[in-house]
């Protein structure tokens, strides 16, 4: 096994160990097949969200949350429960440290693996942010470590 084999199979571990999973399309089955590795491919991705229990239609609502103004009522995620009561919108010094506190609580509740960036951004949208100042940043990332001590 080479040195890019070994990285790129440490990398998959490391993935795995994240929640992803892994369909392998191997190029000498794409040359032969590649409608029938495209339909492999989608039967997966299907088993995948059928299995983790979340609606087909996720990756649209992901979608809609990048063009269109922040309406929890409207995408709220199936998976978690009691949104806390936050208004979106405002400056992010006028937001309780408690409050910012548990929308890092409620957006780590859903069980999924995430890395602190990943918790970050979906906190910056639900807040109805469009700029990354560094003010938002802070406040944001200490939400993020207190609610993940207090796990």
């Amino acid at each position: 096994m080479n040195r890019t084999q070994r990285v790129e199979l440490a990398a998959q571990r490391w993935r795995k160990r994240l929640g992803w999973r892994f369909c392998r399309i191997w190029s000498t089955s794409w040359f032969n097949d590649h409608r029938r590795e495209v339909s492999r491919v989608l039967a997966e991705y299907h088993r995948a969200i059928a299995e983790t229990g979340l609606a087909a239609g996720r990756a649209e609502v992901e979608s809609a949350k990048e063009s269109e103004p922040s309406d929890p009522a409207v995408a709220e995620d199936p998976t978690r429960k009691g949104r806390p009561e936050v208004v979106p919108g405002l400056p992010i010094v006028e937001y309780d440290p408690q409050e910012l506190d548990g929308l890092a609580r409620w957006v780590m509740s859903d069980g999924l693996l995430r890395t602190d960036t990943q918790i970050f951004e979906e906190m910056f949208w639900e807040l109805g942010y469009r700029r990354r100042g560094p003010r938002i940043k802070e406040a944001l990332y200490k939400a993020i470590d207190r609610a993940k001590k207090e796990r």
